[in-house]
């Protein structure tokens, strides 16, 4: 679905995300989208983790956070840092889709600088649609595409409508009865 990268170029890529962490701070942006405890949240292609963690705080003990990649060393990164940090709520899984996931259970599906990466967007949205609490919301961020291309690429299948956009970030609902 989306490429994976060797060790290296994860490490450059964590180190860069760091970089971008400080400017853009993760739990700030998840916090505008309104995550709040008790929330389960699904970080769709989460990298060295920066979402998926500071989403397993604002969530806290109650809440869960699902983190999704398909580069093994992200996941494993994923699995093994919480520990250090105290959090206990987040399932890291390799794979290319929400698949494994159980229907219906995610309040904030996010997206982060993956959808320009994705191979068969479609089969994605459906599976994050799948997984998604009928009131929640895809959240989607690409600083590699063009507004009008985000909102074009997860509107087009019918699977998502545009809710609302920031500067930065597309929200979408699940056009429920539509397809799937």
């Amino acid at each position: 679905m989306f490429k994976s990268s060797g060790p290296v170029a994860f490490a450059l890529m964590t180190v860069l995300f760091r970089v971008r962490d400080v400017i853009w701070p993760p739990a700030m942006v998840l916090h505008e989208l309104g995550v709040a405890p008790g929330n389960t949240v699904l970080d769709f292609g989460c990298g060295p983790g920066s979402y998926a963690f500071a989403a397993a705080r604002l969530v806290g003990p109650s809440g869960i956070v699902f983190a999704v990649d398909i580069n093994p060393w992200a996941v494993k990164r994923v699995r093994n840092f919480p520990e250090q940090l105290g959090l206990g709520n987040i399932v890291a899984i390799v794979g290319d889709s929400p698949a494994g996931l159980p229907c219906r259970v995610v309040d904030l599906a996010l997206m982060h600088d993956v959808l320009h990466e994705l191979d068969d967007p479609a089969t994605v949205f459906f599976g994050i649609e799948r997984v998604l609490k009928p009131e929640g919301v895809l959240a989607v961020c690409d600083h590699h595409m063009r507004s009008k291309a985000i909102v074009h690429a997860v509107t087009s299948g019918g699977v998502f409508g545009l809710a609302n956009r920031s500067k930065d970030v597309h929200c979408f609902k699940g056009n429920r009865g539509a397809k799937g």
